[in-house]
């Protein structure tokens, strides 16, 4: 019987990918360019200068005994308070805003958040652990925002009077238990 030499495979006559070589590349680099991207848009989330209207999503956890939220530094610099009045840093809202409650009266009065340490507080907001919040109008680049203390969204009026009514309305419907049934 005679032998069959087989010799080695020629590699170098070999030029070029094969099809499924190729896609495997692109596979890899699309989900390595997918995973730079999206840690890309998460850090600019999180640098984004926080507003009125997400102000009920700064915290991401409210501990028992809740949150308190101060502003001083003109609203540039932000700080969490829990009950052990350990302070967190957060990011601030980078220009003044006012505040505004009803008075007994149902009249708007601008409200004066006092001083924490030395400086002068712009903005004091409360979480409480059962889910509400404090609730005041926030005047902010022009806008009023009325910041609800229960369920609802934030909205916003073009002028102060508009956030007053709207307030002043939903304070009558909770007078009125007949509007809900």
């Amino acid at each position: 019987m005679s032998e069959v030499k087989h010799s080695p495979p020629d590699w170098k006559a070999r030029s070029g990918f094969t099809l499924l070589e190729l896609l495997v590349v692109i596979v890899l680099v699309s989900l390595t360019a997918l995973l730079v991207f999206a840690s890309m848009k998460n850090r600019e989330r999180h640098k984004r200068v926080p507003d009125p209207l997400h102000i009920k999503e700064i915290p991401t956890h409210i501990p028992a005994g809740g949150l308190e939220l101060v502003c001083t530094d003109q609203c540039r610099r932000c700080v969490l308070i829990d009950k052990a009045r350990r302070a967190r840093e957060v990011e601030g809202f980078g220009t003044e805003m006012d505040g505004y409650l009803l008075g007994p009266d149902g009249e708007e009065r601008r409200v004066d958040f006092g001083r924490y340490g030395d400086r002068k507080v712009c903005l004091r907001f409360r979480y409480y652990e059962n889910g509400s919040t404090s609730q005041l109008i926030v005047q902010w680049k022009g806008k009023y925002y009325f910041i609800p203390a229960w369920f609802g969204t934030v909205k916003t009026f073009r002028n102060l009077r508009e956030a007053v009514e709207y307030w002043r309305e939903k304070n009558r419907m909770l007078q009125s238990p007949g509007d809900y049934y």
